[in-house]
């Protein structure tokens, strides 16, 4: 490369000579992809990892919206705190970051990562799945008696006079209710779990995933648009830098830059590119707020299929026992 000092008189050229070493590198990615739930009540702790490049990056935040009590550290690449507030269950959270290696040249990596909030009382409660689905079911005396019923068989050998009075009448409210068959209304029971994982697997879950897939999508574009505003933005400011006397009508002599025509022009366009970006931010955490909330629910969807699942050869030996 040549630079003239056209300051000189004669101008003066130097010959710049740049050797561009060429090394072979994986390309980013970061781990974990997906981040356990935050349980409220419960200190949390995840660390992010990254590989690829050339084993050196820079970390940034693009965006994040976090349940208050959790906290992203940029130098530990730390996700950390304790969330005590029970209202953010359920809520859509999420941290958008740019992962960049910071010795070769290479595309930075967007990581995008949702946030969930569990209930503390709901992860800590040690009752079998089926146990928590018949009392959650629990209307009318028949539920409620099959619900004391269950607690009464998974309290056994514990239970205090009360609470030996109270699963008696659990029985006898059972017997009554279905004429000594309480069995029949488990069958009801099983039968509409069953029915409830068939409309989950067949609509309600590929409906969920087609919405995230598109979700997704329309975040990755924005955060493309993102990055790529940043490249401009830098174009322009480099430019810029290399011409520190140039006046406001000083003609742009760049063939990368053929929309610019007057340095006035590279200010504008600078402006223009960092508005841009701010509205795609903006977009961006909305999309990414849909995002959440749409997978929150598809993984909740999974759960409950899988509980489901594991909690069949409980079922079916409960309702062999009457």
């Amino acid at each position: 490369m040549q630079l003239t000092n056209n300051s000189a008189a004669p101008p003066v050229i130097y010959t710049l000579l740049f050797e561009i070493a060429v090394i072979k590198c994986d390309k980013i990615s970061v781990a974990p992809t997906v981040l356990p739930p935050v349980v409220v009540g419960t200190a949390y702790t995840q660390n992010l990892v990254a590989k690829g490049a050339n084993s050196s990056f820079t970390w940034s935040v693009i965006s994040s919206s976090l349940p208050p009590g959790l906290t992203w550290d940029t130098g530990s690449h730390q996700l950390s705190g304790t969330v005590t507030d029970a209202t953010q269950v359920g809520n859509a959270f999420s941290l958008v970051l740019r992962v960049a290696a910071s010795d070769v040249i290479m595309d930075p990596l967007p990581v995008s990562l949702g946030i969930t909030v569990q209930s503390g009382a709901a992860v800590a409660s040690n009752l079998s799945p089926w146990a928590i689905r018949l009392i959650a079911l629990g209307s009318g005396l028949a539920f409620m008696g099959i619900a004391i019923l269950a607690l009464h068989r998974l309290l056994a050998g514990k239970a205090d006079p009360k609470t030996a009075e109270a699963v008696t009448e659990g029985n006898q409210i059972i017997e009554q209710t279905t004429n000594g068959k309480p069995k029949s209304v488990g069958q009801i029971i099983v039968q509409l779990e069953r029915a409830r994982t068939e409309i989950l697997l067949n609509y309600e879950i590929p409906e969920l995933l087609r919405r995230v897939k598109y979700y997704d999508r329309v975040r990755q574009d924005y955060i493309n648009l993102m990055v790529q505003g940043d490249k401009d933005i830098e174009k322009l400011e480099n430019y810029v830098e290399k011409h520190p006397g140039a006046k406001p009508d000083d003609a742009v002599d760049d063939p990368d830059l053929p929309e610019y025509k007057k340095f006035s022009d590279l200010e504008t366009g600078i402006r223009r590119l960092e508005n841009l970006n701010g509205i795609y931010e903006l977009r961006l955490r909305a999309i990414t707020t849909d995002y959440n909330s749409v997978k929150a629910e598809a993984v909740a969807n999974g759960y409950r299929i899988d509980e489901g699942t594991k909690s069949e050869s409980e079922n079916e030996h409960y309702l062999a026992l009457e």
